[in-house]
């Protein structure tokens, strides 16, 4: 995973307001300074993390379609 996915991620999980690095940050239980180091780029994304991000965004595209198919 890019940094550039891992960010992507957490907006599309957690919102593109001001505070989405906060509850992106909170969620995946990490500190500070490896959340900055990953979205810099300065060290690689885990593999356990992306696999995690990639279910957590299967499941919100999941329940997108499922409102939208209710539309």
């Amino acid at each position: 995973m890019s940094p550039d996915q891992f960010a992507r991620a957490g907006q599309l999980l957690y919102g593109k307001d001001e505070h989405w690095h906060t509850r992106f940050r909170d969620a995946l239980e990490v500190g500070g300074w490896a959340y900055q180091q990953w979205l810099a780029g300065d060290l690689p994304i885990p593999d356990n993390l992306a696999a995690k991000l990639r279910q957590a965004l299967e499941v919100r595209a999941t329940e997108i379609v499922q409102l939208l198919d209710s539309l």
